[in-house]
């Protein structure tokens, strides 16, 4: 039997390099990019006097090692940092460098990082390098959604604020565009029955634009004022951010990361960053999958304007239906008439500028003495309506892949990457709850989380 009899210092000449397996995840990222980039695009905002700053590279790759590895706080980094010879070999700390002090992140964070999107040129430059590397063909491109749970305790320090509802400039641009389109038709259609133009019920003038939404009284933490109280079915109550990504099908490189509030919904950040990650990279999607939560107007006029075909599941709506569903009633565009289960028409009548959609109605007369009028017609209503979006001509375009082999496959792939991606990263990257405070700290941790996985699935896609 052997006894240790206590260790004797000694010197040695150590090169860490020598102890880092050749197969080891952090060399392999090590290899494949040169992370020297970074002080290009953070020169600007450093001083040229002044005592010495902690190096930018060595910050970024100690938050990256938190991220790829879920450390799940920077006090718990700096330990893992200190004691682990791979993550100093990583990071280009020798053994008796000091470790920077978790305090660094923070402070960098809030004075020298803040308002500059550093965090996103690092996500798009690596985003850029895939590219370049081949890993991203465009063919098809998934996206989703996930909730991020606030760092907020519910019910202490909560207040109510009015707040308007977001809706993009782009998107009103369009709608009213076809409201004067539609107005016009209706106006040219009247004139020859002897009508006018104005909406069904208003005498006073003709309208036109549609209306905004009326502004909605939200929850907020006062801990914690960007994030937004979230009540979903199957979700716990609370607050909660959401992180929105995009996800090339080839070899799973996240080609888009953003953070919002938990309040706005899916499709309108999508509509929004698809032609960023377009122009910024020079990226030519040829088609987009997508759940129902994206099966909105403004979605499909963008893919329908760029050319990019939408795997988008229709959105249905759930329980029994009193009267005909609104799918049991064929849309006829040469003649711009609905025809009804019985066989008969409901012309265009006039326009809702609350909901942006044109409104068809059949002739009371045919509806009073309709067979079908039962099953067809709510309540005292003179006859049928149907309403049309104004966008729905887009909407139809893609609404014809659903039940075909390749929009069959588009969605498995969707299931599978972003559902997939996502849950991957809450597991692993850090994006199980907010682990800090804002929107722009949440978009900090969205980005980081997202270049933990590009850089994995970089380095094994080449191996």
């Amino acid at each position: 039997m052997t006894t240790s009899s206590g260790t004797q210092p000694r010197f040695f000449w150590l090169d860490l390099n020598d102890l880092i397996p050749q197969d080891h995840l952090l060399r392999k990222i090590k290899d494949a990019i040169d992370f020297r980039f970074i002080y290009d695009k953070v020169a600007h905002l450093y001083s040229k006097t002044g005592r010495p700053s902690v190096d930018p590279v060595i910050m970024f790759k100690m938050l990256l090692v938190g991220y790829l590895y879920g450390i799940p706080s920077e006090r718990r980094l700096v330990q893992e940092v200190r004691l682990h010879l791979a993550y100093r070999w990583f990071v280009g700390l020798q053994l008796d460098d000091p470790v920077p002090d978790h305090s660094t992140f923070s402070q960098n964070r809030r004075r020298r990082f803040k308002d500059t999107g550093v965090f996103r040129e690092i996500f798009d430059h690596v985003v850029q390098l895939c590219i370049e590397k081949g890993l991203v063909s465009g063919k098809l491109v998934v996206t989703d959604s996930t909730a991020i749970k606030a760092n907020v305790t519910v019910g202490k320090n909560e207040t109510t604020a009015v707040e308007p509802a977001y809706t993009p400039q782009e998107y009103l641009n369009v709608l009213d565009e076809a409201v004067e389109r539609a107005e016009t038709e209706l106006k040219q259609r009247r004139g020859i029955q002897g009508g006018d133009s104005t909406e069904e019920g208003d005498t006073s003038k003709p309208r036109s634009g549609v209306k905004l939404p009326e502004p909605r009284e939200v929850k907020v933490s006062q801990t914690d004022p960007d994030a937004r109280f979230v009540t979903r079915p199957g979700k716990e109550l609370g607050y909660y951010y959401r992180a929105h990504q995009t996800i090339d099908s080839k070899h799973g490189i996240i080609v888009d990361a953003h953070a919002t509030r938990g309040n706005l919904p899916d499709h309108i950040p999508f509509a929004q960053r698809l032609p960023y990650v377009q122009e910024k990279h020079g990226l030519s999607i040829e088609s987009v999958a997508a759940d129902a939560a994206y099966d909105e107007g403004f979605v499909h006029y963008v893919l329908v304007k760029r050319g990019i075909k939408g795997f988008i599941a229709r959105k249905t709506k759930r329980g029994p239906a009193k009267t005909f569903r609104k799918d049991l009633f064929a849309y006829d565009a040469d003649l711009d008439v609905y025809w009804c289960p019985a066989g008969h028409q409901l012309l265009f009548n006039h326009i809702s500028h609350t909901n942006a959609q044109k409104v068809y109605m059949a002739d009371p007369s045919v509806c009073r003495n309709c067979p079908l009028r039962a099953q067809c017609v709510s309540g005292s209503a003179r006859a049928r309506v149907v309403t049309r979006p104004f966008l729905q001509d887009d909407a139809d375009v893609n609404h014809r892949y659903i039940g075909t082999e390749e929009y069959a496959q588009a969605q498995r792939k969707r299931r599978t990457l972003a559902e997939g991606t996502f849950g991957l990263q809450k597991r692993l990257h850090n994006l199980a709850r907010a682990r800090m405070r804002g929107l722009q700290r949440i978009e900090e941790q969205v980005l980081l989380s997202a270049t933990a996985v590009n850089l994995k699935r970089m380095v094994m896609a080449i191996g």
